[in-house]
Order: structure tokens, then C-alpha cells, then sequence
């Protein structure tokens, strides 16, 4: 009975892991902008196995992968936000260097957002804001007001060995409450 119990909630906590995953494949999904955001999806819900591969995938065996979205805030900090799952684990863990700010929705599924900084100053108030609304409009909270978002420099940013593709933990954060960014204001600092 005790072995039971314990299985039980072990498999609980990994349902919940799987439900938080497939919020975030979802609201990906919603967010898509083009047909590669979408063939970017399928790829890792493939690797995933949510989807079967097929034998004669000729296409997607040369296909390149895209580059995180890019903005340049109003004081010329480049702010990076992933795509999809697969991206955010990249941006976070292979592009974001030491130093860089981290920012996430608090507890809603979105985009991993950061701010690459390339000297030791503080980041400024302004490009803050400008990430957290950025942050706040590519997640599940983006017809939302008053979203609360978490940042920290990445190195307080750990992957779970074995989590799912953009399933993170992190500590040492503060939480900046904002609106999503509008459209005028996303065009303004867009980079691309």
C-alpha cells in the first residue's frame, strides 16, 4: 500500500510536469506568426513523440531553425524571446550568457524572454518594463492586465534533468507587474 501511494504521487507530479508542458505547446500554438513557428511545433512535439515520425521526411531533414524573435529596447538593449519550447530551452540555456536577465510569466505559460547585457551596468528601469511587456504579451496572459512577471539573471536558471523542452525552475528573482505590450510598441523596438 505504501509502495502504491508513493508511485501514485510520483506519477501525479509527473502528470502535472506533462499538463504544465502541453499549456506552453498550446499557447505556442495560439502565438504562431508563420507557417515555420508552426513546423518548428511539430518537430518537437515529433522529438517529443506526441506526434509519430514519419519514415520519408525528406522536407524537415535540411530545414534551419529559427531565430528567436528580437527587439531593441529604447536605451539599445537586445531583448530575445523564444518561439516555442525547444527555442526557449536554447535562448536560455545555449545563447543567454551569464548575466543576462531571464524574465517569465509568473505561473503562465509564455515565452522565455531575455535581455542580453554586454557591460556590468544595471540594466535600466525603462528596458525592464519594455522586456516584462514584451514578456507578458507572448504568453497566455497577452489580453490580460496587470501581469505579474518574474526576472533574474539566467545563471539562477536550472533545467530539471529530464524535464520537457522549456520547463525551467530559477530562484533569486523579483516579480515587476505590467501590461502586455501593444502592437505599436512591439513594432517601435522590433529589431528584424
Amino acid at each position: 500500500m505504501k509502495k502504491s501511494v508513493k508511485h501514485l504521487k510520483r506519477e501525479i507530479a509527473k502528470l502535472r510536469h506533462e499538463e504544465k508542458y502541453l499549456k506552453q505547446v498550446s499557447m505556442n500554438i495560439e502565438q504562431a506568426e508563420t507557417l515555420d513557428d508552426l513546423e518548428e511545433i511539430k518537430e518537437e512535439l515529433k522529438e517529443e513523440n506526441y506526434i509519430k515520425k514519419q519514415q520519408h521526411n525528406r522536407k524537415n531533414k535540411g530545414s534551419k531553425k529559427l531565430p528567436p524573435r528580437k527587439f531593441i529596447s529604447s536605451d539599445g538593449y537586445q531583448i530575445l524571446v523564444g518561439r516555442n519550447n525547444k527555442q526557449n530551452d536554447r535562448l536560455t540555456k545555449k545563447i543567454a550568457n551569464d548575466g543576462d536577465i531571464w524574465l517569465h510569466t509568473k505561473v503562465i505559460a509564455g515565452s522565455h524572454v531575455i535581455i542580453k547585457r554586454d557591460t556590468e551596468k544595471d540594466i535600466p528601469d525603462n528596458t525592464l518594463s519594455e522586456a516584462a511587456a514584451i514578456a507578458a504579451y507572448f504568453s497566455k496572459a497577452r489580453e490580460s492586465t496587470n501581469v505579474p512577471i518574474d526576472y533574474t539573471p539566467v545563471e539562477n536558471v536550472n533545467k530539471p534533468k529530464g524535464a520537457k523542452p522549456g520547463l525551467v525552475y530559477y530562484e533569486k528573482y523579483q516579480t515587476i507587474y505590467i501590461d502586455p505590450a501593444d502592437r505599436k510598441l512591439l513594432k517601435k523596438l522590433a529589431a528584424d
